[in-house]
């Protein structure tokens, strides 16, 4: 079996869709070799992604355009047996494919998002839906959402899940130290990462830490912000939030090779997003040792199981009393840490990698 991947992924720049497609585009090529794993990406994406040489065409300006005009003929010119698109968006005249889609975040807050942006996914996503032979997405919850929205058959949509990479690791203390001083981070710090768009719901987190902040018995920590925004979101108002608050760093978008230590030198992970398909970001920082809090919404529970403790992201004073007792309870923060990394060891790429390659072969055999 032949596979063409619809990489222009690898021109974006790195978010949770792109990592789930890094990674398991990665695997596929371990698993099935690089000379049955074709790469097709418009120009300007790098020449090679782990020894598999990337074929590149046509313009780089506008990628939605080129999924529709340029990639059609790329892969009918690759005599691939199907094509596979992993990052929510394939050509719409291309049968034997295989999309993934995340979630229904389009549909369900739109608001974070560009305008155009909405009306092309909602102009393409339900057509592309109907015409692939199969959909794969992330999590139930994803599922029920795109049934919901595409109105599509159940039986169409197959949950690959996600996983995570072994570089999300605990670490030791000399490593965190010199982390720690290098970026110039606190001593004792509670994370919040996540880009700044309205779903990911940074500005309760900064609503909560101004309540924290009138605790006096925990002041030796601090509240580390990370993420970045990317083009086609629309910037929550965080930065009005900051104002006036104390023991607050705001470190901006985070290099992937400083994620993984980011993670191990928090004291405690906070994710307050409203809507997630998955949540990478929880799932690393359990794979960290990392303690985790994290929204009773979306996908989350779903992911975090009953490794971390949940909040209610619309309610500050939910967040900040979590974020409270977790602060004073070491032994709670050491039973979570210790049950996150059980967790997270249930999740890999390879066992995702594994799901998509047996939607390839049922999509093959129906050829």
């Amino acid at each position: 079996m032949v596979i063409a991947i619809n990489a222009r992924f690898l021109t974006q720049q790195l978010t949770g869709v792109q990592r789930y497609a890094r990674e398991v585009t990665r695997v596929l090529i371990k698993a099935l070799g690089a000379e049955r794993v074709l790469l097709l990406a418009p120009r300007g994406a790098p020449g090679e992604f782990e020894g598999c040489t990337v074929i590149r065409e046509g313009f780089t300006a506008n990628g939605y355009l080129w999924d529709q005009v340029v990639l059609p003929s790329m892969f009918r010119k690759a005599h691939a047996e199907i094509l596979w698109s992993p990052a929510n968006l394939g050509p719409v005249t291309i049968e034997n494919q295989v999309v993934t889609i995340h979630d229904g975040s389009i549909w369900a807050m739109p608001q974070g998002f560009s305008p155009l942006f909405v009306w092309w996914y909602r102009l393409v996503l339900p057509v592309l839906a109907k015409r692939a032979r199969a959909i794969l997405t992330v999590s139930e919850f994803s599922k029920r959402q795109l049934v919901r929205y595409l109105r599509v058959p159940e039986e169409k949509i197959v949950v690959s899940g996600c996983g995570v990479s072994e570089r999300f690791k605990p670490q030791n203390d000399v490593v965190i130290d010199k982390f720690r001083k290098e970026k110039k981070l606190p001593p004792k710090f509670i994370l919040a990462l996540g880009s700044r768009a309205p779903n990911k719901n940074l500005r309760a987190v900064l609503r909560a830490w101004r309540i924290v902040n009138d605790d006096p018995t925990i002041n030796e920590w601090w509240l580390v912000l990370a993420g970045g925004l990317t083009s086609n979101l629309k910037a929550d108002r965080v930065a009005n939030e900051l104002s006036g608050l104390h023991r607050v760093v705001d470190v901006g978008y985070v290099h992937d090779k400083d994620l993984p230590l980011l993670y191990a030198a928090a004291g405690l992970f906070v994710f307050p997003s409203l809507y997630e398909g998955f949540g990478l970001p929880p799932l690393e920082a359990m794979a960290c040792g990392t303690p985790v809090a994290v929204s009773k919404a979306a996908a989350l529970p779903e992911v975090v199981g009953n490794a971390g403790v949940f909040f209610d992201p619309n309610d500050p004073h939910d967040i900040a009393k979590t974020v409270t007792a977790l602060i004073h309870d070491d032994k709670k923060r050491a039973q979570l840490a210790q049950k996150g990394l059980e967790r997270a060891a249930n999740f890999s790429w390879e066992i995702t990698a594994t799901n998509i390659l047996r939607s390839f072969e049922e999509v093959r055999t129906c050829l």
